[in-house]
């Protein structure tokens, strides 16, 4: 947890984080709606690259479009580790809580998986269905944390 001390987070800072956490993920999955609609979704035609690049061409806005979905993807995932290292820090007493942190964690994995998969295989219909209903499971599990956060008392202020 020395990196929580490095950047002088405590145990207040979840339910901003969760929050913020919150309003990303709406975002990531309004931007894949975006891709999705606008046709933009083999803009990356290979997966976890980008035409064999980490950062796409300049001149292919397509790609672009699609890389962006990726990026806000990133963001989410650090935040989703951020989250579960407070509450392994501040809020491992309360079991459901570090319960829902890890599944969101592990079904943020999960959600990376399956938008490779859905990459990969060139964006079936199915997969996309799969991939949109675990970014909502994602949102409900990052409100149910958010709720959590709200609700209970973190260990260094029992003490």
């Amino acid at each position: 947890m020395l990196f929580l001390n490095f950047i002088k987070w405590d145990a207040s800072k979840l339910s901003g984080l969760t929050l913020f956490s919150l309003f990303t993920t709406i975002i990531m999955i309004a931007v894949g709606s975006i891709v999705r609609v606008t046709g933009h979704g083999l803009g990356c035609p290979d997966w976890p690259l980008c035409y064999g690049q980490a950062i796409p061409p300049l001149a292919d806005y397509s790609a672009w479009i699609e890389f962006s979905h990726r990026a806000i993807g990133v963001i989410v995932g650090i935040e989703f580790v951020l989250i579960l290292l407070l509450v392994i820090k501040y809020y491992s007493h309360i079991k459901i809580l570090l319960f829902v942190a890890v599944l969101a964690n592990v079904l943020f994995v999960v959600q990376v998986v399956l938008g490779g998969i859905h990459v990969i295989l060139e964006i079936p219909p199915v997969t996309g269905w799969i991939h949109t209903g675990n970014a909502l499971l994602l949102v409900g599990l990052v409100s149910v944390i958010f709720s959590l956060a709200n609700s209970i008392t973190p260990v260094n202020l029992l003490i």
